[in-house]
């Protein structure tokens, strides 16, 4: 933040702690702050930003929204209480080191508002549930009009 005040500060909005250069780089406080906030405010914080953003757009398709799954996985440090969670992969030449962790998360086409999105393990007994999460998915999917 600072490096842009310094050589950018157009970028910035008129405000009354830039123009008295009074604006903190430190993030300790807003860290200190964002740990004392309780999760299921957060989730229902995002759920209301991503449900404004889906109903200031036009459905894309034939009046209908249309939502695209999407995931990824990626490697964690290779932890004993994460191997437990997310057990690493395998192959033909034995188990790997490092767990892997899969990330599924929903886009809606019009307005490009994000689900939250669901973490899980990519392989072992504790695998993500894909055709579960896709039935919850789609209860979250909103339909035009509610």
């Amino acid at each position: 933040m600072k490096r842009l005040i310094d050589t950018q500060p157009g970028f910035l909005p008129r405000n009354k702690r830039i123009t008295e250069k009074t604006l903190s780089n430190a993030t300790g406080e807003y860290n200190r702050a964002r740990s004392r906030l309780q999760r299921d405010a957060a989730q229902w914080f995002a759920e209301r930003v991503r449900d404004s953003l889906i109903e200031a757009t036009a459905p894309s398709f034939d009046g209908r929204r249309v939502y695209l799954v999407d995931g990824t996985t990626i490697k964690l440090a290779p932890e004993p209480v994460l191997r437990c969670e997310f057990p690493p992969a395998s192959n033909q030449q034995g188990v790997g080191v490092w767990p892997v962790a899969l990330l599924v998360v929903a886009h809606e086409w019009s307005s490009g508002a994000v689900l939250i999105p669901s973490v899980g393990a990519m392989c072992g007994e504790q695998e993500f549930p894909k055709r579960p999460w896709l039935a919850t998915c789609s209860r979250r999917c909103r339909p035009t009009g509610s």
